[in-house]
């Protein structure tokens, strides 16, 4: 996988990331203001039950215990309510009686009835005795709204990941051609061994002081192939001349009588001389490759 792709792979992923976090942070939130408002709903409802008992009386109608709808709230008068009484939503507690009697301060709740899911308020049934009165508000009506909010949200999330990949990748290869240049020419190096080649080194960024840096590796290799040639000429140059010498008193000595030659002292003496410097020589060469081969402390970098 190319730099490029992985950078384009990395800003998608910060992208789809921090868009998961606020779809996290939005839906809940989305959601608990959407009770506050069916909350405020429920109670405001409630402020309308004396007008409503005021009418009944006024009508000498009996007041029933069966939910009626009121818009799109359900509306239930619970006079004299007893725990465990059976009233065709949900069954009476403790609480409720409590309640009635005004000992105890309204509450909310959410409860299923019929396979429905409600958020219901119960309070004090005032004006008319010891009573209850509830409202509730069914939370289906809000089921499209929250899918609608799961959808634009999970599409927002991958759309912005995608875009952001898209663009990660475009500005990824803008900011990383200066790193494909010294790549070609770092491969151009290695694939000729022309350690004159120049790189480009123009600009103040880590780029740019990482092409400087091969240029001074290149360089410093430069000047070690250099002298590595100088040496082997200079030590051909010292090598040829007493070898030449040597063999050439080795030869008088084969032609002549030996040992026995008035010259035979003089020439084995040159000769043990030249041997001397051969051997210096041969010395100085094994020291040499002895400091050129000393040991390399290696630290990986990341690039």
């Amino acid at each position: 996988m190319s730099l490029r792709t992985r950078v384009a792979l990395a800003g998608a992923v910060a992208v789809a990331l921090a868009l998961l976090l606020a779809s996290l942070v939005l839906y809940p939130a989305a959601v608990t203001r959407l009770t506050g408002q069916h909350d405020t709903e429920l109670v405001l409802a409630t402020n309308d039950v004396p007008k409503l008992l005021k009418t009944l009386k006024a009508r000498d109608e009996e007041l029933s215990t069966q939910p009626v709808s009121v818009g799109t709230i359900l509306l239930q008068f619970l006079p004299d309510p007893v725990e465990g009484q059976p009233n065709g939503f949900l069954p009476i507690t403790a609480a409720d009686v409590q309640i009635a009697e005004g000992m105890e301060s309204g509450y909310f709740q959410e409860a299923d009835v019929g396979g429905e899911r409600y958020r219901v308020y119960t309070t004090q049934l005032r004006d008319a005795g010891p009573g209850l009165v509830r409202t509730a508000f069914p939370l289906s009506r809000d089921a499209g709204t929250l899918n609608q909010l799961k959808a634009l949200l999970a599409g927002l999330t991958l759309g912005g990941a995608l875009v952001a990949g898209l663009v990660a990748r475009l500005v990824a290869g803008r900011v990383l051609r200066p790193i494909g240049h010294l790549a070609e020419a770092v491969q151009r190096v290695t694939a000729t061994r022309d350690l004159q080649a120049e790189l480009p080194t123009g600009g103040r960024d880590e780029v740019a002081s990482l092409a400087r840096s091969f240029t001074v590796m290149t360089a410093a290799l430069r000047e070690s192939v250099l002298a590595q040639r100088r040496l082997v000429a200079d030590a051909s140059h010292e090598l040829r001349t007493p070898l030449t010498s040597l063999i050439t008193n080795l030869e008088l000595l084969h032609e002549g009588r030996g040992a026995a030659d008035p010259q035979a002292p003089v020439l084995i003496g040159e000769a043990r001389e030249q041997s001397e410097e051969l051997r210096v020589l041969v010395a100085d060469l094994v020291e040499l490759a002895r400091h050129g081969d000393s040991q390399l402390h290696l630290e990986d970098t990341r690039l």
